[in-house]
């Protein structure tokens, strides 16, 4: 670190660029997920259902490798969270206890 500030410190017209290349909310398992909220009894057991409802599904994930508009692809999505979930933070955490 020390070292990659010493170089930024002499080149000011450079930029560091660090990318999360893992996409590690996709490697989750759904089912560890689903196991950690039935075995929290009181506590988080009564989100299974809602949560189960959403991920118990694979869901298409659209994506486009060219710039016309017929060039879209899908996928599915059958592991981790989702992105844009409220819940998607914790529930990645909870799969990974």
């Amino acid at each position: 670190m020390h070292g990659l500030r010493a170089t930024l410190d002499l080149h000011p017209d450079w930029v560091v660029l660090q990318l999360d290349i893992r996409n590690a909310f996709n490697t989750v398992s759904r089912e560890a997920i689903f196991h950690e909220l039935r075995s929290a009894p009181g506590t988080l057991d009564p989100l299974f259902p809602f949560v189960h409802s959403f991920y118990s599904q694979s869901s298409p994930l659209y994506f486009s490798m060219g710039t016309r508009t017929g060039d879209i692809s899908t996928f599915l999505s059958e592991v981790g969270t989702r992105q844009g979930d409220p819940l998607g933070g914790a529930l990645f955490a909870l799969g990974h206890l």
